[in-house]
């Protein structure tokens, strides 16, 4: 396990949706600092920091995922720029906000 991804999952796990689902799953791959797994297939959603396969991986780092989800790095933009890759269902991993309330 991996401290800064117990960090983020610690810092998003509150802002759950309790009844959103995406039908799917969603692992983070952060390298270094771990991976966050969202299980999106039944409410509410589970994060963890296993490191299954999933239907769609981000590849990114610490400092960009918490970004993607603090609203401050838009994840398109990271696409582009090279500083997110994702695998697999891309519009599944387009989804990932939706298990979140908006602050």
């Amino acid at each position: 396990m991996s401290e800064v991804a117990d960090q983020i999952i610690a810092s998003i796990k509150p802002h759950l949706i309790e009844d959103a689902t995406i039908g799917g799953t969603i692992k983070v791959d952060m390298g270094d600092s771990g991976t966050i797994y969202f299980d999106g297939t039944s409410a509410p959603a589970s994060i963890t920091s296993a490191d299954d396969p999933a239907d769609a991986t981000m590849v990114c780092s610490a400092e960009t995922f918490a970004g993607i989800m603090k609203g401050e790095v838009d994840g398109i933009r990271a696409v582009m720029t090279g500083k997110l890759a994702v695998k697999g269902n891309m519009v599944l991993a387009g989804k990932l906000g939706n298990l979140f309330a908006k602050s």
